[in-house]
Formats: structure tokens, sequence, C-alpha cells
């Protein structure tokens, strides 16, 4: 089983380890039934990493086509 004591949340309105992020996200969705997530691409150097993502709260903001 995973051990979450050590993960670190970089999102300061979010709790640290993997059970606040869990329980954040638990909320969400239910307030955003709706919502869709794709990553674009994650670039990774030594200790450094970039994400790009596209993320929509709504359906009616989607890109269409």
């Amino acid at each position: 089983m995973y051990n979450d004591s050590s993960y670190v949340q970089h999102n300061r309105n979010l709790p640290d380890k993997v059970t606040g992020l869990v329980g954040f996200l638990k909320e969400f969705v239910e307030d955003y039934p709706d919502y869709t997530y794709e990553v674009k691409h994650i670039y990774v150097d030594g200790n450094y990493v970039i994400f790009h993502s596209h993320a929509t709260l709504n359906f009616e903001e989607r890109r269409q086509g």
C-alpha cells in the first residue's frame, strides 16, 4: 500500500498528504460532474517538472471540432 505521509501538496489551497487530495477531489467532482482534464505534455529535467494540461469545468466550455 502507498504511504502518503511524505506527499507534499504544492497547491497551498489544498491539504498535504494523498488523503487531503482525495477529499478535495471527491467534493470537486460532485460540484463539477462535467469536468474534464487532458494532459498535453509532461517535461522532466532532474528535479524539475513542467506539466501542461487543459481543463474544463462545464460541458459548454469544451472546444468544438
